[in-house]
């Protein structure tokens, strides 16, 4: 058996306030969020990244076991053999798991993605650990971790990490390789926002929520010019996050 026992989930709620229930909203529409997600906000996904994911699954098909930690409500590249697991019982989730170890087989998975998620969890060093349990031998790993990001609660936040505090915490693994996630000029965009919002809503946080949002929306296009930083060698001290491949 590839799952061991389920600890079900079925809270949709993924926020707090005006902008989580906005947020809870649109993660109900899967691929508009996505978009949204995509072409609104102040992170622009390095092509580092990309790359790096597109070339991971070129090497994983669908007799491979795949899992995506922290999934949300949308799909990778739109592959339905990828196992979408999260806490929120979203309707693109196919594991909904609560607190505690991962309910997979020692030994079961071939490929574990994790986006955006390890920011969220209390323990992180015990979840990759978790996650190195699962792998199967000579199986990978690729993370999204956050660094130069405002806090975001969804339900909670905890941590960031430097690239080499990213090494650290995958040091378990023999073969950790590290890149830009999202460049210095996300990673300005967002916390510039939310200082513009600070300033501007005297205290009130609805009004902070909405004009953050606001400002993200009229800043975004200005994430595009990551497409220049991101291979600067020191785009590293304020990016928006780094990723790392790690093989078992």
């Amino acid at each position: 058996m590839l799952l061991g026992d389920i600890s079900r989930n079925t809270q949709r709620t993924a926020g707090q306030g005006c902008l989580g229930r906005l947020k809870d909203f649109f993660k109900r529409h899967g691929k508009l969020y996505s978009f949204l997600t995509a072409t609104l906000t102040s992170v622009r996904i390095s092509n580092q990244f990309k790359r790096e994911l597109d070339f991971v699954l070129q090497r994983y098909g669908e007799n491979s076991v795949i899992l995506n930690i922290g999934s949300g409500p949308s799909r990778i590249k739109n592959r339905n053999d990828i196992i979408n697991v999260d806490i929120f019982a979203f309707d693109a989730v196919d594991v909904c798991i609560g607190p505690g170890p991962l309910p997979f087989k020692n030994d079961s998975i071939d490929l574990l993605i994790s986006i955006a998620t390890l920011e969220h969890i209390s323990d992180p060093i015990a979840i990759v650990h978790e996650f190195r349990r699962v792998l199967k031998d000579g199986g990978e790993m690729l993370l999204y971790i956050p660094f130069m990001q405002p806090f975001h609660a969804a339900p909670s936040d905890f941590q960031r990490w430097t690239e080499e505090g990213c090494k650290i915490l995958c040091s378990d693994f023999p073969h950790v390789s590290s890149g830009i996630g999202a460049g210095p000029t996300s990673g300005f965009l967002w916390i510039g926002c939310e200082w513009l919002a600070l300033i501007l809503s005297f205290g009130n946080t609805t009004c902070h929520s909405l004009l953050s949002l606001l400002f993200m929306v009229i800043t975004c296009p200005l994430k595009y010019l990551d497409a220049l930083f991101e291979r600067n060698p020191n785009a590293k001290y304020i990016a928006s996050a780094f990723y790392v491949l790690a093989k078992k």
